[in-house]
């Protein structure tokens, strides 16, 4: 019964460690200094600006243009003081409209399920 806990808890790790899709629009890859961030915007036109609260560091803002691919990495020590679970800021906005979408999908690449030795 212990292997058949300890196997799950394993299975269950390397699982969660794999995908980590935060909401619809926010999939991402952990590495071991950074993370890889693939964001879908709500429509092909709309301009996306991801950032975290480090958005005056260049490598911790971009803004995306229609059509162009939001894939950015983010390394933890530059853009967010060495932390492995934090917020990454979005701004949506199409051209023509008065109102952007502003919201922040929480990014986890700690690892947050302790593991036990049996």
């Amino acid at each position: 019964m212990k292997n058949l806990i300890l196997a799950f808890v394993t299975i269950f790790s390397v699982i969660t460690a794999i995908a980590r899709p935060v909401s619809e629009n926010l999939s991402y890859e952990c590495l071991e200094s950074s993370v890889k961030l693939n964001f879908k915007r709500k429509s092909p036109l709309h301009e996306v600006t991801l950032n975290t609260n480090l958005f005056r560091v260049k490598e911790c803002n971009r803004k995306f243009s229609i059509d162009e691919p939001t894939i950015m990495e983010i390394n933890f020590d530059k853009c967010t003081l060495g932390a492995k679970n934090f917020f990454i800021n979005v701004e949506e906005f199409k051209p023509g409209e008065i109102d952007s979408l502003l919201y922040s999908l929480p990014v986890y690449c700690e690892n947050l399920i302790p593991v036990y030795s049996l």
